[in-house]
């Protein structure tokens, strides 16, 4: 199977793991059927790379495949109910999502399924104990409360994206507390381009917990991590914090679903 790398990934895939990377790249194969909602034929096009990841040995990679395609088939098997029974479709696909190991899932899927839920009254009264959330910075240095203010609005953005609503800290009103540290470090460059060699730039955004204040519940947290490299050493440390934002809100989806769907 030939794949190619469509000019929109190109910032995105410097992010990603090796074993992302893949993921993606089936993805684009994928698109297509999924597109029209034809997820038996999805399915059968991640079942190809799963396939092609076991012969190779990818080990890594062919568990997130393994995820990818039993989400498919979930929605396959569920197709009937997507637009007649948005509820009945979300509950069967979120389910399987908040069930699996992944964290990560190329494309909208699974924020756009939740969306449409959160359309329907039954979505919306499942979530309601687990809807709004706030972030609280753990061990911040003075000099790092800028820094910390503007990764919160990025948090923010992709927390609000999802279609969860943000109360700021101290809001009386919340019913998910994220505690939370962050670390934005410069690392050895790697690639060497026309000018030299790259800057590059991790961030590490931790939540130490999650605390489901209405549910009366805490969970042990996620960790997560994003690697950038450009030619401009703030655009890399930028990119890379962007990109933890964006997994962080996605580690949180996967503990709500959890919360309320289990």
């Amino acid at each position: 199977m030939i794949l190619l790398v469509l000019p929109a990934l190109a910032g995105l895939l410097d992010t990603l793991s090796a074993e992302e990377r893949q993921v993606v790249l089936c993805q684009q194969v994928a698109t297509p059927a999924e597109a029209v909602h034809d997820y038996a034929r999805a399915a059968g096009v991640w079942g190809a790379c799963l396939a092609e990841s076991r012969r190779t040995g990818q080990d890594a990679v062919s568990a997130m495949l393994e995820d990818q395609l039993a989400l498919m088939q979930a929605r396959a098997s569920a197709a009937a109910w997507r637009t007649t029974d948005p509820n009945r479709y979300a509950i069967v696909v979120l389910g399987v999502a908040a069930d699996q190991r992944s964290t990560y899932y190329p494309g909208t899927d699974i924020p756009d399924v939740f969306r449409a839920w959160m359309q329907t009254e039954a979505g919306k009264a499942r979530l309601a104990p687990a809807r709004t959330i706030t972030l609280i910075w753990e061990g911040v240095a003075p000099e790092q409360e800028t820094e910390a203010r503007a990764v919160a609005e990025l948090f923010r953005r992709h927390v609000s994206d999802l279609g969860l609503k943000w109360a700021d800290a101290g809001h009386p009103d919340v019913d998910v507390i994220v505690y939370a540290t962050l670390s934005i470090a410069t690392l050895d460059p790697v690639t060497t381009g026309p000018a030299g060699a790259l800057p590059r730039a991790e961030a590490r955004f931790e939540a130490t917990r999650v605390r489901f204040r209405t549910l009366d519940e805490t969970t042990d947290g996620f960790r997560v991590a994003a690697v950038a490299e450009e030619a401009d050493p703030v655009l890399a440390r930028d990119q890379a914090t962007r990109a933890a934002c964006e997994r962080a809100a996605a580690r949180l989806l996967k503990q709500v679903l959890r919360a309320v769907l289990e």
